[in-house]
């Protein structure tokens, strides 16, 4: 049987979405295609468990995930063939004032509670040994390494920044002080593992007032409920989608750095979902969610750096961010969090 996977991937019609992954993503014919091409042994790594991962879904829960309808595996690449679904992401929804953000609030409870029913339901497991290494400090090394091989990152990491005027302990400073104080080392530690999304933010999140469908899954089968919860109070509060926008200004003279947000109305957006989102969460476990939520952002900074063409302020941006909320709850400030970390343009 011939495959369609290789035939669409030479059509010159194919479109291609904007995205933070390693791999390509286009739309061809009602189908779209992941696929990744290239050195990063993550790329293809990243992608083989997203298959793995879609693949072994519990029966129940496969209708609300991309179906795989071909794999095509060659020498220095890997690619999926999968359903395409026309539901728009939040993140479209949020970046349209023309809709609703109570309905958009409304779609994102209905999301969480289904994943609160039914994912974190399934293959629930006790605490893995060095869950927290694996999980998130060498993840946070592994991201470190790649930002220090570019010398425009090289003295902010080494350095106490000053962010629109207040000065931010280093990252490797920060870190020893973390890692010395047990009881908050012992607060990020999750009560238990369970089969989780990993990559749970509002551009993966599909969503109409009947249906929605969770895409780009992280591949890891088992993980933790603060995981999931961490990532989208991370998305929320560095207004992760306006800043891939480019709605942001960023201006650095060596150590001094001054970020502002430009789109004070689509802000207010997020900062309603937001609101709505951690409202209900314990302020101790809140704690927890926003430091965790630093790590997540240092990832995706660290993400961005790897693509063929980065953008070096959108990547310094994402790491900044990560980095004033560890300071922040490392060094026990108030973070405010209705609202984003930086200002926005008046």
């Amino acid at each position: 049987m011939a495959s369609i996977l290789k035939l669409l991937l030479k059509n010159k019609r194919k479109k291609e979405f904007k995205g933070g992954s390693l791999s390509k993503i286009y739309l061809c014919d009602d189908y779209i295609i992941k696929s990744y091409k290239g050195k990063d042994p993550r790329g293809i790594e990243k992608l083989k468990k997203e298959a793995i991962y879609l693949e072994n879904l519990p029966k129940e829960l496969r209708h609300y995930f991309p179906k795989i309808l071909e794999k095509l595996n060659d020498k220095n690449s890997f690619s999926l063939l999968l359903s395409y679904h026309t539901i728009p992401s939040i993140t479209d929804q949020l970046l349209d004032k023309k809709i609703n953000k109570i309905q958009i609030w409304k779609d994102i409870e209905k999301v969480t509670l289904f994943m609160k029913e039914n994912l974190y339901t399934q293959k629930k497991t006790t605490l893995k040994k060095n869950y927290l290494k694996k999980a998130y400090f060498n993840r946070l090394n592994s991201a470190l390494k790649i930002l220090e091989k570019d010398e425009y990152y090289k003295d902010i990491l080494k350095s106490n920044t000053f962010l629109n005027g207040d000065e931010l302990t280093n990252i490797y400073s920060l870190i020893e002080l973390l890692k010395k104080d047990k009881k908050l080392v012992n607060l990020m530690n999750p009560k238990y593992l369970t089969l989780f999304h990993g990559n749970f933010h509002t551009a993966n999140i599909l969503a109409d007032k009947n249906e929605f469908i969770l895409i780009d899954p992280r591949g890891e089968t088992i993980g933790s409920v603060d995981y999931d919860e961490s990532k989208m109070i991370c998305h929320l509060i560095t207004r992760y989608d306006e800043v891939h926008e480019d709605y942001f200004s960023l201006n650095k003279s060596k150590n001094k750095i001054s970020i502002e947000l430009t789109k004070e109305s689509i802000g207010r957006r997020y900062a309603y979902l937001q609101d709505k989102y951690i409202d209900k969460i314990p302020k101790n476990k809140l704690r927890k969610l926003l430091l965790l939520a630093g790590f997540h952002a240092i990832s995706f900074s660290s993400y961005h750096a790897r693509k063929e063409k980065p953008n070096k302020k959108r990547v310094l941006y994402y790491y900044l961010a990560g980095l004033k909320l560890i300071n922040d709850i490392v060094l026990g400030k108030q973070i405010k969090t209705n609202k984003s970390l930086f200002p926005y343009i008046k």
